[in-house]
């Protein structure tokens, strides 16, 4: 199986992606170094497979399983994985372990643009907590 090796990348700057062609990569190695280590551009890689929509999954997409469970694709020892948003242990799975799941899997967005994907319940829930508490005082002191 040959799996086809991509990259894009996502500037920190402009908060945009954009697909560096291999001849960027390789006349300005040196500057993409340091660009990438100054943390202007984060340079992401494909994993070869696609979502249930035939979408290409990068390293940092967030998919949605059809469970309702939201998973992080992230790249730690020397694999592509895929971890629960809540960080529980016992819900990391190398993509390879998991990739049966993975054609059912939507991606709903990324970890660059869209973070808010990752809160948990448990903090959503103090948000809005505090914001019914704001509403509550508010209404109290406007009497």
């Amino acid at each position: 199986m040959n799996r086809e090796i991509k990259f894009r990348a996502f500037d920190n700057k402009n908060k945009n992606f954009f697909i560096p062609s291999l001849s960027e990569f390789s006349d300005m190695n040196d500057e993409i170094e340091n660009l990438t280590e100054c943390g202007r551009y984060k340079l992401i890689q494909y994993t070869g497979l696609k979502d249930k929509n035939g979408k290409e999954v990068y390293e940092g997409d967030v998919l949605l399983d059809e469970n309702g469970q939201i998973y992080t694709v992230e790249f730690f020892n020397y694999s592509f994985n895929v971890v629960h948003k809540d960080r529980k242990l016992s819900d990391i799975y190398t993509l390879w372990e998991y990739i049966n799941n993975i054609f059912l899997c939507e991606i709903i967005g990324n970890i660059y643009e869209n973070p808010e994907l990752l809160e948990s319940r448990e903090e959503k829930n103090k948000e809005s907590q505090v914001k019914n508490m704001k509403n509550i005082a508010g209404e109290n002191c406007s009497q």
